[in-house]
């Protein structure tokens, strides 16, 4: 599993939307200089801790998926929160 566009799309479901590289026209930019902001998932502390982690450019750092990925997502609930959103998730 493509570990980086599941927290693209984790932070999407969670935040309504946001990207957490910003606006279309800055995300390569971010991307490459690293500049992930979580500021909508405040509120949820282990889902930014799981996005930032899955969304670090480089693979070598990048969170490995699965099983300590998955498991995290399993652990904290989050899993079971995106599923209630029609569409998203089988």
């Amino acid at each position: 599993m493509d570990v980086f566009s599941f927290g693209l799309l984790l932070h999407y479901c969670l935040t309504a939307g946001q990207h957490p590289f910003g606006e279309q026209y800055e995300r390569d930019a971010n991307i490459l200089q690293r500049r992930v902001n979580l500021k909508h998932l405040q509120h949820l502390p282990e889902a930014a801790n799981l996005i930032r982690g899955c969304c670090e450019p480089q693979g070598v750092w990048r969170r490995s998926m699965p099983p300590r990925g998955l498991r995290a997502c399993r652990s904290q609930g989050l899993c079971a929160a995106t599923m209630q959103l029609p569409g998203v998730l089988p």
